[in-house]
């Protein structure tokens, strides 16, 4: 039975993060393929690049809400039938591959910034969100490169539950802090490639 509930969580965060917000909202508002503009990429920040600032703002709120609700929803269930609370754990990481690896898709998808965003409002107190977001403006204000502005929250985030949370939340932050420096190794060996030059 622990199995059969742990694959609903995992598919349901799956099935959540692998809806392509900025493709289906450039498709239905603008009639374009965002895969073929800009870096190619589905999320907020190629789709402000191409589209201006303000549909940045829009498809970050919309992805990280996508991935708020789904946990919301997620802890309802728990809460409602007695399960274990390390389920919703199984939704966060179904999220955010299902962001990076969307059925929709062809199995492509975005970087995991926005519903990292949406993740961790959800699972951590609220001013580490606030923290995350604040962090990701300015070091994005400052290098103008969405990448690091993205690395730099998420290390920022990763110090202070290092000093201010618990274990548990290290290890969840850490591990996320991998996933998205795993998703921007492309970046971040072509900025390395610039430099050794």
């Amino acid at each position: 039975m622990v199995m059969v509930t742990s694959l609903i969580f995992l598919i349901l965060g799956y099935v959540v993060g692998a809806i392509p917000t900025g493709y289906f909202f450039c498709k239905f508002f603008f009639n374009m393929d965002i895969t073929a503009s800009g870096s190619g990429n589905i999320g907020a920040s190629n789709v402000g690049r191409v589209l201006g600032k303000k549909y940045f703002i829009i498809i970050f709120v919309l992805d990280a809400l996508k991935a708020y609700a789904a946990l919301v929803f997620a802890n309802l269930a728990i809460h409602s039938y007695s399960m274990q609370s390390w389920f919703l754990h199984l939704v966060v990481a179904g999220l955010l591959v299902g962001n990076a690896y969307s059925f929709l898709l062809n199995f492509k998808g975005g970087k995991g910034v926005a519903t990292t965003c949406g993740i961790i409002f959800f699972m951590l107190p609220w001013f580490m969100g606030l923290g995350f977001v604040a962090t990701w403006l300015i070091v994005l204000a400052i290098t103008k490169t969405p990448f690091w502005a993205s690395l730099a929250s998420i290390l920022a985030l990763l110090l202070s539950v290092v000093l201010y949370g618990s274990f548990q939340q290290v290890v969840f932050v850490g591990i996320i802090f991998m996933w998205l420096l795993f998703r921007h190794s492309t970046n971040l060996v072509a900025w390395l490639r610039t430099k050794a030059f």
